[in-house]
């Protein structure tokens, strides 16, 4: 596994950062007056960058991701799925309402209104353009919506810990009717809280009504580190599961899905495409 920081720089604001650039030997690539920098941080030519840069005061964005190589995924006991392919919006979008029609108000946290459970299926405007996929998930909720296709491979292997949720077209004032072929690939069984070795960071710059709560549920990010489980907590997993942990630093943090390795073989078997898949660090 490697680690791979993405550096954004301002090229407006000095000029002397492609001069430094070419002194490093390091490639780029640019958008407007913004320059994309993507090296593992590990790297001396990226270590040196972030020196240069700092010293001459100019600022640095600074995102990292994690990068496995086949075997790794290959071998996995379990693994995260993450969206890669997403399209559009639960309804209605206005005021985030779609919350009122698809989840129970009830659950989560009363303050902050964090940590809700859906109940009822999504609203969309219309069917979902999945290109050459088979699974999308839903920005804001990044909830997977799967073809019938797809159902019916998760079916034909008995896969556990999932279920299919009707697709409703959203209309204001007319039935709200299920779209044809497609459904909500709904994961119910949480896994216990990862292993203390798990390093989350802990986002501060929350908005103020979550920032007040005590709950908690809002803050955690993963921005370059395995989930951690151990071994004797997974014992009642299924092949589909979702983390106890509400992840994502902004306001709306969701659950993460956590499949076996018979999942990832099956997508991969039938090239499904759609998604990334992720190992999770087991510990005994």
């Amino acid at each position: 596994m490697k680690v791979i920081g993405r550096l954004t720089l301002n090229r407006k604001k000095d000029e002397s950062i492609q001069s430094t650039l070419t002194s490093l030997e390091i490639e780029s690539s640019i958008y407007e007056d913004l320059e994309f920098i993507e090296l593992p941080i590990d790297d001396p030519r990226y270590i040196s960058l972030k020196q240069e840069m700092t010293k001459k005061g100019v600022s640095i964005a600074e995102t990292k991701r994690m990068e496995f190589d086949s075997e790794e995924i290959e071998t996995a006991e379990y693994l995260r799925m993450a969206p890669k392919a997403q399209w559009g919006f639960p309804q209605p979008e206005d005021d985030f309402d779609y919350l009122n029609e698809s989840y129970d108000l009830s659950s989560g946290c009363l303050k902050c209104r964090q940590g809700r459970r859906q109940n009822r299926p999504f609203l969309l405007k219309g069917m979902p353009k999945f290109g050459r996929n088979d699974i999308i998930a839903l920005f804001w909720v990044y909830e997977f919506i799967i073809t019938e296709k797809l159902r019916n491979l998760i079916e034909k292997e008995n896969l556990t810990g999932a279920d299919f949720y009707p697709v409703r077209r959203y209309r204001k004032s007319a039935p709200r009717i299920p779209l044809p072929g497609i459904y909500q690939l709904h994961v119910a069984n949480d896994l216990p809280p990862m292993s203390p070795k798990t390093k989350f960071e802990f986002v501060t710059d929350l908005p103020k009504n979550i920032e007040s709560c005590g709950c908690n549920i809002a803050g955690k990010n993963l921005p370059a580190a395995q989930m951690v489980y151990d071994r004797i907590s997974l014992k009642n997993a299924k092949d589909f599961n979702r983390t106890s942990e509400f992840i994502g630093g902004g306001a709306y943090p969701t659950q993460k899905i956590i499949i076996t390795n018979m999942v990832f073989q099956l997508f991969k078997k039938n090239k499904i495409r759609g998604v990334d898949f992720i190992p999770v660090l087991i510990e005994d």
